[in-house]
């Protein structure tokens, strides 16, 4: 993959954007490190998980003989930060209108983390869809069920009037590798 800075939306690639990423859900996953999707098959069923987007996680995870991940304010405010950013901006991706990556979000809050995933979403009318809608996508639930991962990030954010709203950003990331 090139490391190169990605090209600022313009209003004729906004339409493209926002169509490719009306594919599934799986089409739309950002990895720092290549996960196995194989531990998805015999998994646990998401159909009956409901509550916060942790506690949805941990359920999914614990239904899956894993431990639970812990909330993180830093992981918290780099997903933030990407909600906020694609909002302000109105484009929808994995790297941030200043060319920035998941780990540049997440090294700039001084999570020192060695492992880390992202999943984005836009307009499921909830939290509580779009971590289902996560759940059941084969990719994202690689992330989801990741046993690496320590501590989880979550945000969603408003675009009013944009192709892409609401946003949604789910961190999951691990210091020890």
């Amino acid at each position: 993959m090139l490391n190169r800075p990605a090209a600022r939306p313009t209003a004729m690639s906004r339409p493209l954007a926002f169509a490719l990423c009306l594919l599934p859900l799986a089409a739309c996953v950002s990895v720092e490190r290549p996960i196995d999707t194989s531990r998805n098959a015999g998994v646990a069923p998401a159909t009956a998980v409901t509550g916060s987007p942790r506690d949805m996680v941990n359920a999914t995870r614990a239904a899956n003989g894993l431990p639970p991940v812990a909330a993180s304010a830093q992981l918290n405010a780099a997903a933030e930060a990407h909600v906020t950013d694609m909002a302000a901006n109105d484009f929808y991706g994995h790297t941030s209108s200043n060319g920035d990556t998941i780990r540049d979000r997440v090294e700039r809050t001084g999570y020192g983390s060695c492992r880390r995933a992202e999943n984005i979403a836009s307009g499921q009318p909830s939290q509580e869809v779009v971590v289902r809608a996560w759940i059941n996508s084969p990719t994202h639930r690689s992330h989801i069920l990741d046993p690496k991962a320590t501590h989880m990030g979550f945000a969603g954010g408003r675009d009013p009037g944009g192709p892409n709203d609401p946003l949604w950003v789910m961190v999951l990331a691990t210091r020890d590798c």
